[in-house]
């Protein structure tokens, strides 16, 4: 519900309609028109539901053009964590003009942070690994604290990309 995606891409663009279990357990379907989609964001996270389905729009591309397009969302890929135990990016990027987040969290000391099992990747810093037996706490700790040594050294405070659930959380 987050709007996934990798550069100036994301699902957004190739949604058709979705199908959601709401608060109160109705089935609703939902046209792409009646969703907001922006960076990272999507209105159907205005309230807690399930999405349960999706129907997307695909495009017919000549070969060379999917392969261009594999080939550049690998290389966005290559200097993240495979194979570890991670929620994606935690922070989004603060906007256009300014450094990506995993850089400000990187050039304000916080790759290879721990908090109990939890710690910021020594590859991408805007990567939050669990180490086997990190417990939400422990991530949620670790969150604020490079939240907040950001926020110290550059005077950015950067905005969660990752949705939280249960808690408390601030």
């Amino acid at each position: 519900m987050c709007n996934a995606g990798a550069g100036a891409d994301s699902m957004g663009q190739s949604v058709e309609w979705v199908e959601s279990v709401e608060r109160d357990g109705s089935l609703r379907r939902w046209d792409s028109t009646d969703i907001r989609f922006g960076y990272r964001f999507s209105s159907l996270a205005s309230e807690p539901r399930l999405v349960t389905r999706c129907c997307l729009k695909l495009e017919v591309a000549e070969r060379p053009h999917v392969r261009e397009k594999v080939l550049r969302f690998w290389s966005l890929r290559k200097g993240q964590p495979h194979g570890a135990m991670t929620a994606g990016c935690v922070f989004k990027n603060p906007g256009l003009g300014m450094e990506p987040a995993g850089l400000l969290l990187d050039r304000s000391g916080c790759k290879e942070l721990t908090v109990g099992n939890a710690r910021v990747s020594p590859l991408h810093a805007n990567f939050v690994e669990n180490l086997g037996s990190g417990t939400a706490s422990d991530i949620w700790d670790l969150i604020r604290l490079c939240r907040q040594r950001v926020y110290e050294t550059t005077g950015v405070w950067l905005e969660l990309e990752v949705n939280l659930l249960g808690g408390p959380w601030e």
